[in-house]
């Protein structure tokens, strides 16, 4: 059975061929054929694109790798625009309270 372990392959490798190790099930009876009692057994395998391969184990790591790089932007952007928030509201707060001292000269 092919599986990934430690991102590497064990056993499908450049010029091993793939179809070899491959599980398949022997199955007795197919469809419409149950009927006979001679039908051939056949097998049933995964289909050959859906097998862990080098090139498959690469474009995760790219597809991990540009996750890992938006999710440190997004961070960034984020921190930014709350450092932005913080200074707008302290300068309202300030022009509030500097209207509201405006207003406490005048009527004293």
């Amino acid at each position: 059975m092919l599986h990934e372990s430690n991102n590497h392959l064990s056993v499908a490798t450049k010029g091993k061929q793939i179809i070899t190790y491959l599980i398949s099930l022997w199955l007795k009876e197919r469809g419409e054929e149950q009927k006979k009692e001679d039908a051939k057994p056949y097998t049933k395998a995964p289909k050959i694109q859906r097998l862990v391969t080098p090139l498959r184990l690469q474009r995760r790591r790219h597809l991990r790798s540009l996750k890992r790089r938006r999710i440190e932007r997004q961070k960034e952007q984020k921190s930014e625009f709350e450092a932005l928030l913080a200074k707008r509201v302290a300068e309202k707060k300030a022009k509030v309270a500097a209207i509201k001292a405006a207003h406490h000269k005048v009527s004293a």
